[in-house]
């Protein structure tokens, strides 16, 4: 899984590393470079904005702001 991020990162770092002991992998990129079958966790409209723009999409979740796809092509 994929966190599409453009600010401060640290908050993230706990998940990340948490997630890394139950052998799970979490990326932060500031990069929109995706595959299809990727999830991608995003917020904020811009990044939004963004990645619709560049891939299929499909909302597997919702709350406030963020939202987690799965990029279809």
């Amino acid at each position: 899984m994929f966190v599409y991020h453009h600010l401060h990162k640290g908050s993230l770092l706990f998940y990340k590393h948490r997630l890394k002991e139950k052998n799970k992998h979490l990326y932060i990129t500031s990069e929109c470079n995706f595959k299809a079958g990727d999830y991608v966790l995003v917020s904020g409209d811009s990044l939004k904005n963004n990645l619709s723009g560049l891939y299929q999409l499909f909302s597997v979740d919702k709350q406030d702001q963020a939202e987690l796809f799965r990029i279809l092509k």
